[in-house]
């Protein structure tokens, strides 16, 4: 039973942050991997570096909420896709319908309510 205010959730995704956050450190290999291959002046151009380092930049930033929160988008859209009945596929083929036609008009909107955790999610708001 969870007592108030632990949450393990939360415990893994702050676990896998820091884990981040020393993989990408200015020490760490990532950076140092960077510099002997000579792709710094590369990921600096692309905006993903600053001054040589990755950490603390907007593409460390959305690279970490992306790690953390995929999941919580892939999961609920899996579930929703694992129940939909493949005879409706296979009866929209029968109608001789396309492969990408039936995946439209059928997978699509069945698939729509596993998208609906992912939208509402608070990485998902904009201020």
């Amino acid at each position: 039973m969870l007592r108030p205010g632990r949450h393990p959730v939360l415990h893994v995704v702050l676990i896998r942050t820091i884990a981040w956050k020393s993989v990408l450190a200015d020490d760490a290999f990532v950076v140092s991997f960077l510099e002997q291959t000579g792709l710094v002046n590369v990921f600096e151009a692309l905006g993903i570096m600053e001054d040589g380092k990755i950490l603390n930049t907007p593409a460390a930033v959305i690279f970490g909420l992306t790690y953390n929160f995929l999941p919580f988008m892939i999961l609920p859209i899996y579930v929703s896709l694992e129940k939909i009945d493949v005879r409706l596929v296979d009866a929209a083929q029968d109608l001789y319908s396309t492969s990408t036609a039936a995946f439209r008009k059928i997978v699509l909107p069945l698939s729509c309510p596993g998208c609906s955790p992912g939208r509402c999610s608070p990485s998902s708001r904009r201020g």
